[in-house]
């Protein structure tokens, strides 16, 4: 039986996180030439695309998300970024080494040394062989050329490396474009830079309080890349859930970071007085066992990423 627990976590929205998670669905189903839908109450705009570079000359073009516009309010708009779905998406996951952030426009005196992972930085930024334009150009083409109505709202969103995507740009438009109000809420966001980006991003441009992550407690990604070894932080405020395996004997990870597991137990979560769900739900991988959603512990996420040598040998949670 389903019951509602308590946890001091920070407030959704329940309307635009599920609106959200939806529209991140979409943009997986676009990548993957499956007719999609907008969320209700919007209409679709137009997608964009980004580059996954492979041995600095190579690589391909591939369709990352889609732009949809509130019906009721036609200055609000929703961005939304699908995460890893190809082999090369997977490739640049890898790349840990740092980079710096330049935005789309650099006002005077910006540091040299926001530092953020390469290849989170090479598909929002790159523009390959044949493409017209980098992600980058593209979205701030789509704010200042072709949206039917000027933006006044952001609703940013992503999961896993769409979440990456989705904090890139929202620090570049609170850079580049300044008088644009943004909130971005991410779904199993792993760390997008090191702690000149978290102060930039939090303090210097004011995102901390518009920022909203969501995280698996039992989720691998949001431990990527390592906060101990490579130095990586965390931005925004976290929004924490804990689902798992039913009476599985090893870590089933693409079940713990599925997206469609995840908008399955927080949009439930955010429906409830406390925003905590807990109950049993079928997993969306195959071959579709039995999830468990319970309450959140309270404790801080351990670097699940640090310790993948011990994790084979650790179970899932009985029950």
């Amino acid at each position: 039986m389903d019951t509602c627990l308590e946890l001091s976590n920070v407030r959704l929205d329940p309307r635009r996180t599920t609106d959200c998670g939806y529209a991140v669905l979409q943009a997986y189903k676009d990548f993957n030439n499956q007719p999609f839908s907008p969320p209700p109450g919007y209409r679709y705009v137009m997608r964009f695309t980004g580059w996954d570079q492979l041995f600095v000359i190579t690589g391909d073009e591939e369709r990352y998300g889609l732009v949809f516009q509130s019906l009721t309010d036609t200055s609000r708009y929703l961005i939304a970024f699908r995460g890893t779905a190809s082999m090369l998406d997977a490739y640049e996951d890898i790349w840990v080494n740092t980079v710096a952030f330049e935005p789309h426009q650099t006002p005077a005196g910006f540091p040299a040394d926001v530092w953020v992972a390469s290849g989170f930085w090479s598909v929002y930024s790159k523009r390959g062989i044949g493409m017209a334009a980098s992600m980058q150009t593209q979205l701030f083409q789509i704010l200042d050329k072709y949206l039917p109505r000027p933006p006044k709202t952001l609703e940013i969103t992503g999961h896993s490396l769409g979440s990456a995507l989705a904090s890139l740009f929202a620090l570049d438009v609170a850079v580049s474009r300044p008088g644009l109000t943004v909130i971005n809420s991410t779904f199993a966001s792993p760390r997008v830079g090191q702690g000149t980006w978290k102060a930039m991003y939090e303090a210097t441009y004011g995102l901390q309080s518009s920022t909203y992550r969501i995280a698996n407690w039992w989720d691998l990604v949001p431990t990527l890349p390592p906060k101990t070894l490579l130095g990586y932080e965390h931005v925004g405020q976290e929004f924490r859930v804990a689902f798992y395996m039913k009476d599985a004997w090893v870590p089933h990870y693409v079940s713990r970071h599925s997206m469609e597991n995840y908008l399955y137990v927080v949009s439930r979560a955010v429906a409830t007085p406390s925003q905590v769900w807990a109950g049993s739900f079928p997993d969306a991988v195959p071959p579709h066992h039995t999830m468990v959603s319970t309450d959140p512990p309270a404790q801080a996420q351990p670097e699940w990423a640090e310790m993948i040598h011990t994790l084979s040998l650790v179970p899932e949670p009985a029950g």
